[in-house]
């Protein structure tokens, strides 16, 4: 007769633990949205690797997409729109050249806590165009870079990612691109390129449970 007693007010017991545990339903903590699109608008700085060129501060826009097979993982792609440039000195003249380029990432984000995202990625920039203005200021010289000194690149990206209000956070990122560089031009597709922007949400898919 004890047994059965002690028995039910042990299973009793048991389940009112697990109902103040998920609080009488699925825990919210645990809901992640499996697609998400997010837009990221940030001020960059892209370091030449020829120490002759001068960089100057640009933005850059992207938008983000990932799907997460795990609440802690997501596989990422998207776009970005990369405009680059720098100043250097021939002879008496200080040039600017603007270049812009357009990057397709590839990679993974980690989630290790609530507020706080990490990402790894490979890029794929591709060299959209280049002008020279001489001198920076009007009156201006604008002169397209020959073809062939700019080219595609391969490069990485590692960014840490802070949720600071509601849906906001901010992403910092370092970069850099590697590529062979042409022979006797001052140019280069070599850069580190160090980012800090503003992150948003803009698509979530209906969260699981």
């Amino acid at each position: 007769m004890f047994f059965p007693i002690a028995s039910a007010a042990l299973f009793a017991q048991d389940g009112y633990l697990l109902i103040e545990q998920y609080r009488e339903g699925p825990d919210l903590g645990s809901a992640y949205s499996s697609w998400e699109v997010d837009i990221i608008g940030s001020s960059s700085l892209w370091i030449p690797k020829n120490k002759v060129l001068s960089p100057r501060l640009n933005y850059l826009a992207q938008i983000r997409v990932m799907y997460k097979p795990a609440k802690s993982l997501a596989l990422i792609s998207g776009f970005d729109y990369i405009p680059k440039s720098y100043t250097y000195k021939t002879q008496d003249t200080i040039n600017l050249d603007r270049l812009t380029y357009f990057s397709v990432p590839l990679g993974i984000r980690l989630f290790p806590y609530k507020r706080l995202h990490l990402g790894l990625s490979l890029q794929y920039h591709l060299y959209q165009n280049g002008a020279s203005r001489t001198p920076p200021k009007k009156p201006v010289l604008i002169k397209n870079i020959s073809p062939g000194i700019l080219k595609n690149s391969f490069g990485f990206c590692a960014s840490v990612d802070y949720t600071i209000w509601k849906k906001f956070s901010v992403e910092a990122q370092f970069r850099f691109t590697k590529k062979n560089e042409t022979l006797f031009a001052i140019q280069t597709n070599s850069y580190t390129g160090w980012i800090l922007g503003l992150n948003y949400p803009l698509i979530r898919s209906k969260p699981n449970y």
